[in-house]
């Protein structure tokens, strides 16, 4: 593969991985907001790291199918875990989550700075907006780790495990989510717990772009040396050839030569006979 579309991918998934992590952050953090205008600006926030996510999600399916056509054929296996772990939650948010934001951000009020009040954080905390981005937060984890780290597993083994991971921490997201909405009149989000979440966020964010690069330079130097022993594999080849051409072209200069004259002078000297 070329070295180009290596360092694409990588960069859409490093960036896909990064926009998905704040995303779930936000939607998380969404009923902690404690005016309205907070609240409409962290809608508006979370509503185009969405938009970003959605495009990336459609650069990185052509991506796959890209690299099936140059000659990559693993794109079963790519599709097996990107319909799962991010197409079906970006379906989930296009039809849950979006028009709860979209609500959120129209939201009509006579004093921007009026706080908001239990009704209003309960709306920005609701299940069907919160878990489906929280999935694909999720999901985009599970989705990046084959290529950060190889398991020894078949592929089959991997999308079951995968298929369990996502079923069981979105039932977990659910359950969570619907105990944070009862009891959210309670949390006004300045605990030591949301400062502790908040900088693990921002360390994994800084974490998951490390390794994405260190990853990535690793890729293009093997595909490097990958191409330059085709190119020594293809010289080789070559040489050989010639060589064989070589010495068979010697060789039938040395032997077949010789005996094609030897037999063009018994025939010649044959027929002087016969005329005598």
């Amino acid at each position: 593969m070329s070295e180009s579309i290596l360092i694409i991918n990588a960069i859409v998934a490093v960036t896909f991985l990064v926009l998905s992590l704040f995303a779930g952050h936000v939607a998380g953090s969404l009923a902690y907001s404690k005016t309205i205008k907070h609240l409409r600006r962290a809608a508006r926030f979370n509503f185009t790291l969405l938009a970003g996510i959605g495009v990336l999600a459609i650069t990185k399916l052509a991506l796959i199918v890209y690299r099936y056509f140059y000659g990559m054929p693993s794109l079963g296996d790519s599709l097996l875990l990107f319909i799962p772990l991010i197409a079906l939650p970006a379906i989930a948010i296009a039809v849950f989550s979006v028009p709860r934001l979209i609500e959120i951000i129209r939201m009509r009020t006579t004093n921007a700075y009026e706080p908001a009040n239990r009704t209003k954080r309960r709306s920005a905390s609701e299940v069907e907006l919160v878990v489906p981005i929280q999935t694909l937060t999720i999901g985009a984890l599970l989705y990046a780790l084959p290529s950060l780290y190889r398991l020894p597993i078949s592929f089959r083994s991997e999308l079951i495990i995968a298929g369990i991971l996502i079923v069981l921490l979105t039932a977990t997201l659910i359950w969570r989510q619907s105990v944070r909405r009862r009891r959210i009149h309670r949390d006004n989000g300045t605990s030591i717990f949301h400062v502790v979440r908040r900088i693990g966020v921002y360390v994994t964010a800084c974490f998951l772009v490390t390794i994405s690069i260190t990853q990535t330079v690793s890729s293009v130097e093997l595909n490097n040396q990958v191409s330059a022993s085709y190119v020594q594999g293809d010289l080789m080849i070559n040489t050989a050839k010639a060589v064989h051409e070589h010495v068979e072209y010697k060789w039938i200069n040395k032997t077949l030569l010789p005996m094609y004259e030897g037999v063009t002078l018994a025939l010649k000297a044959y027929k002087d006979v016969g005329h005598q």
